[in-house]
């Protein structure tokens, strides 16, 4: 029984070699224990091995990081307002304004209602108002959102342009000319804070353009007499 008591011991031993230098002390144990003690010997022995297993488990343990792919957003589907807003059957030379708003100078086009190229200063505010109008719809919406963003040195994303393209309001003048009004209020945000007010209307071969650029306290001032220019302009010629 001691023989096969001992084999057992050394094949126990040898699965674990950094348990060799223990084995003196385990040895002495057993010897002062005697017959209990090679009991007691035997009983530590596998406890330590086992919990030397767990630790070279716990070595191999590999760890993951998970990646999780998102699918791209689709991109914001909407009709471009500048073809809901399109008078097919109005040329840009039928339009004209017979008022202009109190305290705006006439600075080019002087004698002349076209509006294929005027401009106003005000002169409360001293911002510029430009009237300025170009062949087609100049790109669509989505292109003419991202020159403005950029000169109001804004990151023009295509999500946020699509978004706002969807969103803005297609409204209807005193004298039934449909327009969009696009207006980067939310983006300015303080009182000093550049902000852009833009009309924009379409007829048969042409988009035009009313444009007011400059700090948001002075857009706020002159928003009124800008949305009663707008609102007052005429088709002169229609029928």
């Amino acid at each position: 029984m001691g023989v096969r008591a001992a084999i057992l011991f050394f094949r126990l031993a040898f699965l674990n070699i950094t348990f060799l230098r223990k084995f003196r002390t385990l040895v002495t144990i057993a010897a002062v224990g005697k017959g209990c003690g090679f009991v007691f010997l035997v009983t530590v022995l596998l406890l330590l091995i086992a919990c030397n297993k767990d630790k070279a488990a716990s070595k191999n343990f590999r760890s993951y990081t998970e990646i999780v792919f998102r699918a791209p957003v689709e991109a914001l589907q909407y009709i471009d307002p500048l073809d809901e807003i399109i008078q097919d059957q109005v040329s840009l030379d039928e339009v004209s304004y017979s008022k202009i708003p109190q305290g705006w100078i006439e600075k080019r086009n002087k004698g002349s209602q076209s509006l294929r190229f005027v401009s106003f200063e005000s002169e409360q505010s001293g911002l510029e108002i430009s009237l300025v109008s170009f062949p087609g719809k100049v790109g669509g919406i989505e292109a003419n959102l991202s020159r403005w963003m950029k000169q109001l040195n804004l990151l023009p994303e295509k999500s946020l342009l699509a978004s706002l393209a969807a969103s803005l309001p297609v409204l209807t003048s005193l004298n039934n000319i449909p327009y969009v009004l696009v207006d980067f209020v939310a983006f300015a945000n303080s009182p000093d804070s550049e902000n852009i007010l833009v009309a924009m209307m379409r007829f048969r071969d042409d988009t035009l353009f009313i444009k007011m650029q400059g700090k948001r306290s002075l857009i706020e001032l002159e928003r009124e007499r800008f949305l009663a220019f707008v609102n007052a302009l005429t088709l002169s010629n229609k029928g």
